[in-house]
């Protein structure tokens, strides 16, 4: 499950570090916000992972593309909120 889950973060975490340096809040809170864009990543892809263990009884193909979208689309809503 951790490497599943690292499997889909991680690729949300970069998307927010590559979007850190055209924040327009500056690089302090564009690092904070990259941090807390994968932190929302990461809960969101454990908290379905948990979710297929107990409905599914495991992760198939379908989960994972599933936690990828939701890890992406948390991780653009959580950049999102520091646009001005």
């Amino acid at each position: 499950t951790a490497a599943a889950a690292a499997a889909v973060v991680l690729p949300a975490g970069l998307l927010a570090l590559a979007a850190m340096p055209v924040s327009t809040v500056g690089p302090v809170h564009g690092l904070l916000a990259a941090l807390g864009a994968t932190a929302l990543a990461t809960a969101t892809t454990l908290a379905l992972a948990t979710l297929a263990h107990r409905r599914l009884g495991g992760i198939n193909g379908d989960v994972i593309g599933a936690a990828v979208e939701l890890a992406l689309a948390a991780a653009l809503l959580a950049l999102a909120g520091t646009l001005r």
